[in-house]
């Protein structure tokens, strides 16, 4: 996860295998970017003892607004 994102993003499990990754503020197109990103990066990694693994992803903008 820290190879595909910045040092300044969060990133926490949320649950047993469910994370939350909080993004500096960046425009829309970069966020889906590096969401996508991440998601290629966890699609060919090299997993030993399983065939494939893929994720579902989604994000959201939360603005002051919404606080």
């Amino acid at each position: 996860m820290k190879k595909c994102f910045r040092k300044n993003d969060l990133f926490f499990r949320f649950s047993g295998d469910d994370f939350v990754i909080i993004l500096d503020p960046v425009p829309y197109a970069q966020a889906f970017e590096a969401i996508e990103r991440f998601r290629i990066a966890v699609a060919s990694h090299d997993f030993p003892q399983i065939d494939e693994v893929t994720i579902s992803t989604g994000f959201a903008r939360i603005t002051q607004q919404d606080c």
